[in-house]
């Protein structure tokens, strides 16, 4: 019995010495609200009214506000759940595959049970988009689950309980196999110089640029960082992946997290921060459970207290002056497409309500507790310590027609072979579905594809030669961002996958912006009116005044692109649209 139970098992009340102690941990700094609410919901199943009334009462200061907090944050759950819970996903590369016929069968099966033992809930993506259709089962992953496999699958837990669901298999490099490698040998090299501008003047002759929607030139933001005042500063590593259609950031975890890792001590000791915040997706057990291992080992191994040239010795630090011993910290997220937005990932580290920020101030000057901070892609850091070890050129002479570099791209949606493929940048879209993914599946063609995930907006398939480059993709309408390169077959209604998109769209919203809020929810009704045939020409046309006071008036990524289903779809299909408000699917899957 949990120590913090009566022995009726009545969950914690605001006097209950476990959530007295993680009120005061997270008082004093030693644990993020966040830490402290994944604890009391491993320990219950739930977060319980009189646990989050504890919290603030012990810890006023740093807890008031945690109701609000606990609202933004979708992986929390505020109320006791069915023995088994199911949430299966229905993003964009599971609704490709199948998803939603994944989630009808499982409220049938739910239905036949009966008595509240199976609760089903739709859910969007879950990262899991090369096995797809994926769904939750009490917090454990399942793959490649479909429809007429589900009974079986569900029948055996519902005997057996849930237990531990077969881990996806990894052999993932740990650290002593990464130190054979030459690992953190560039990290070294860093912490022994007498000055770290070296390492920014590689990184801008690289040509290395972050793996946001405008594809920022990395650095810049460090040397940003590195000449703003104030201390201490903070290494923040992005790995939430909230993208619908990105899964790259989980496949480098699971295999590769001390290239991650490495990254982010480097940067750490180029911009003169200590803590580095590893965030990650509540969704990526896998990889949490790897990060833990090799976290632990990495503290052990005295790598964190680099030797130095210049005097630092057993106290860590540098020969110039720099922080030590490094701190690396595991902070798994709260869930939610804005989880990944970087402003609004501070917020939820400092325990308050995750919303996007107004900038300027850019976290670089005014970040984590109002401190320069640098927010970078996990990606992103896992190829800066190979160009530290190879040099500027061997990473720029990579790309292709212009562009820099090689990247992962996310390769899902209707082809033979989904998965995270290192490709150079500017490979044609063509090429990365031909020769990398296998060729569209099922005998059909090409129809569309989304070159950056869902909100990037559709191309058609006469664009597939496009050149897979942060300025190629935006000329042609579009943006690259995270590289989730998602796959449309003929055979596919474009109106209807807008319609699903403008759905998740409109439940992810904050609500800061209202501008954003109510476009969204303006979209989502009319686009699916649409699909039912209950939208007029005059009501398809006026939907085009709704983009740009959205973008205009959005503080967010989320704001700015929520209309990007609907314009690429009217750009490139729209007969398709124009079909629906006669009550005709050309695809024969809305009426």
């Amino acid at each position: 019995m949990p120590a913090n139970e009566t022995v009726s098992g009545t969950p914690a009340l605001p006097g209950s010495p476990f959530v007295a102690e993680l009120a005061r941990g997270v008082e004093e700094g030693r644990l993020l609200l966040l830490e402290a609410l994944h604890r009391i919901q491993d320990e219950y199943g739930y977060l319980p009214k009189e646990a989050l009334d504890g919290l603030a009462a012990h810890a006023p200061r740093a807890c008031a506000g945690v109701h609000a907090f606990v609202a933004t944050l979708p992986r929390f759950r505020r109320a006791p759940s069915a023995p088994l819970r199911v949430e299966v996903c229905t993003g964009l590369a599971c609704r490709l595959n199948g998803g939603e016929r994944v989630l009808a069968a499982a409220h049938d099966v739910a239905e036949e049970v009966g008595g509240g033992t199976l609760g089903v809930r739709e859910v969007g993506c879950l990262g899991q988009c090369e096995h797809a259709p994926a769904l939750l089962v009490n917090e454990r992953i399942y793959q490649d689950v479909y429809p007429q496999g589900l009974d079986n699958l569900l029948g055996a837990l519902l005997r057996e309980g849930p237990g531990e669901a077969p881990p996806v298999p990894a052999r993932h490099e740990d650290l002593h196999a990464a130190r054979l490698r030459g690992g953190y040998r560039s990290f070294e090299d860093v912490c022994l110089g007498e000055d770290a501008g070296w390492v920014v003047d590689g990184l801008a002759a690289s040509g290395l640029r972050g793996l946001g929607r405008g594809g920022f030139g990395v650095a810049a933001k460090w040397e940003a960082v590195r000449k703003a005042s104030g201390s201490p500063k903070y290494v923040v590593v992005n790995a939430q992946e909230s993208e619908p259609g990105s899964f790259k950031d989980r496949v480098l975890l699971e295999t590769e997290p001390h290239r991650v890792l490495e990254g982010a001590l480097i940067a750490a000791a180029v911009v003169g921060a200590q803590d580095c915040f590893v965030c990650l997706r509540a969704e990526y057990r896998l990889a949490r459970s790897i990060l833990e291992k090799e976290l632990a080992a990495l503290a052990a191994s005295g790598l964190l207290w680099p030797a130095t040239g210049g005097g630092g010795g057993a106290s860590g630090g540098s020969a110039r002056g720099g922080p030590g011993p490094f701190r690396l910290r595991l902070i798994v997220g709260g869930g939610g497409y804005l989880g990944g937005q970087e402003t609004a990932l501070l917020e939820a580290l400092e325990g308050r309500r995750q919303e996007p920020r107004l900038t300027p101030p850019h976290p670089a000057e005014r970040g984590l507790w109002a401190k320069p901070t640098l927010v970078q892609n996990a990606e992103t850091l896992a190829v800066v310590p190979r160009i530290l070890e190879l040099g500027a050129g061997w990473f720029r002479n990579q790309g292709r027609g212009g562009a820099s570099g090689a990247r992962l791209f996310s390769i899902s949606g209707q082809v033979k072979r989904p998965g995270a493929y290192l490709a150079p940048m500017g490979t044609s879209a063509r090429e990365l579905i031909q020769a990398y993914a296998g060729g569209v599946s099922g005998g059909r063609a090409l129809k569309a594809f989304f070159p950056g995930g869902a909100l990037s907006g559709a191309l058609p398939a006469e664009r597939a030669d496009l050149p897979m480059s942060f300025e190629a993709v935006a000329e042609a309408g579009s943006a690259l961002g995270c590289g989730a390169l998602v796959v449309v077959a003929t055979g596919t209604c474009i109106v209807r996958l807008a319609s699903r998109s403008l759905d998740f769209l409109a439940r992810e919203t904050c609500g800061k912006c209202a501008a954003c809020k109510d476009g969204t929810a303006r979209l989502r009704d009319a686009v699916g009116a649409l699909t039912r045939g209950e939208l007029s020409a005059a009501g398809l046309s006026a939907l085009g005044e709704v983009p740009a006071p959205m973008a205009a008036g959005s503080i967010c990524g989320l704001g700015r692109s929520a209309a990007a289903p609907l314009v690429s779809g009217l750009a490139h299909f729209r007969g398709e649209f124009e079909a629906h408000v006669r009550r005709e699917c050309p695809e024969r899957q809305c009426f």
